[in-house]
């Protein structure tokens, strides 16, 4: 069995992801959907400002499997809500360089670890050599010590 340059890159960014988690990590599941794609995510918050998602698309072939690697920086963090700005790379079936710029809503407030998110996200698609932008929605879930 070899392993492409593609596989290599996710299971560097799984074992990288394994390697910053402890019993005191922050990691957090989300669901994202929108411009006709889903993406599955898990993450880490590295601190209360930046965290970071590997999200899987939906709907490709394994043969396509799509990981897209999420940095983020929140620029304003309340208790209620976040605005965030990021890059993140996808790689494989997708092939973008994306700016995600997002909203986080904490509604419940026994459960600030419930997040509702908004996402809108300029890319440049290398396949197509083109710039488009595509917006997201999703639920966030962070897994508190």
């Amino acid at each position: 069995m070899s392993v492409n340059k593609n596989q290599s890159l996710v299971l560097t960014a799984l074992l990288f992801l394994a390697h910053i988690t402890k019993s005191s990590a922050q990691i957090a599941a989300g669901f994202y959907a929108g411009s006709g794609d889903t993406k599955a995510a898990i993450g880490y918050d590295f601190s209360p400002k930046v965290w970071a998602d590997i999200r899987m698309y939906g709907g490709v072939s394994l043969k396509k499997f799509t990981p897209e690697l999420t940095i983020n920086y929140n620029f304003v963090r309340r208790e209620t809500h976040d605005i965030y700005l990021g890059a993140s790379l996808s790689v494989n079936g997708k092939n973008n360089l994306t700016i995600p710029i997002g909203f986080r809503v904490k509604p419940l407030e026994k459960m600030r670890e419930f997040q509702l998110i908004v996402e809108a996200e300029p890319l440049y698609n290398f396949h197509a050599e083109d710039i488009q932008f595509v917006s997201f929605i999703g639920i966030r879930y962070l897994f508190s010590k």
